[in-house]
């Protein structure tokens, strides 16, 4: 893992700088940099669309597999905070905010509209608004062979050892889970590991499996 926790104590409300303050505040921030290069290739469509993000956002993030697939309405924050291996492949309008750090291991599976959170705001002042209160940041480390089902929610914080599949809808934060386990739920838990849920599900062994 190379990314570290943070916290900011302290933050400021966002402002509305009007057109031209804007203009030049984007052009001195990366992240606002890589968002206007994000815009152009976001939703375009096709195998096409796939080979134009990978050609034109993977220098932007920290590192880049091999065969790496990014299918349309993607939005990352942050993208040199996040590495990503080989042969993943982030669907559709998913989101990843990568303020804290992210990784994504090899052959690992991001399902449509998942969300990947790795900052949140701070609260526990009442005397001062949450605006005001700064941040904390904490990595999400996936690991190699996960399955991420569509529309969950990855809490700052999380660690998904290799090869666990996190079924549709659930929200996972920080736990303790053996490699291989598919996990369901909000509160997340534990449903069993990943070959005997399989089996329950009445799924056959592949042929080369078999042989």
């Amino acid at each position: 893992m190379k990314f570290e926790s943070w916290v900011v104590n302290e933050s400021k409300p966002d402002a509305n700088l009007g057109l031209l303050r804007s203009l030049k505040y984007d052009a001195l921030v990366k992240q606002n940099r890589y968002e206007y290069f994000e815009s152009f290739v976001r939703n375009f469509p096709g195998k096409a669309g796939v080979a134009l993000r990978v050609i034109i956002l993977r220098r932007f993030f920290q590192s880049f597999g091999k065969n790496v697939v990014l299918w349309p309405g993607i939005r990352f924050r942050f993208p040199y905070k996040i590495e990503l291996g080989d042969n993943v492949s982030i669907s559709y309008d998913c989101i990843l905010q990568a303020g804290g750090g992210i990784v994504l291991g090899d052959n690992t599976l991001i399902g449509p509209s998942v969300k990947i959170w790795s900052v949140n705001h701070m609260f526990k002042e009442l005397d001062r608004p949450i605006n005001r209160q700064g941040y904390e940041g904490r990595p999400v480390i996936i690991g190699n062979d996960c399955w991420i089902g569509s529309n969950s929610f990855m809490k700052p914080g999380t660690y998904l050892p290799n090869g666990c599949v996190v079924l549709p809808g659930t929200v996972l934060g920080k736990m303790i889970i053996p490699e291989y386990s598919v996990i369901s739920g909000n509160p997340a838990k534990i449903i069993g590991p990943r070959n005997r849920v399989g089996a329950m599900l009445g799924w056959k062994k592949t042929k080369e499996e078999s042989e």
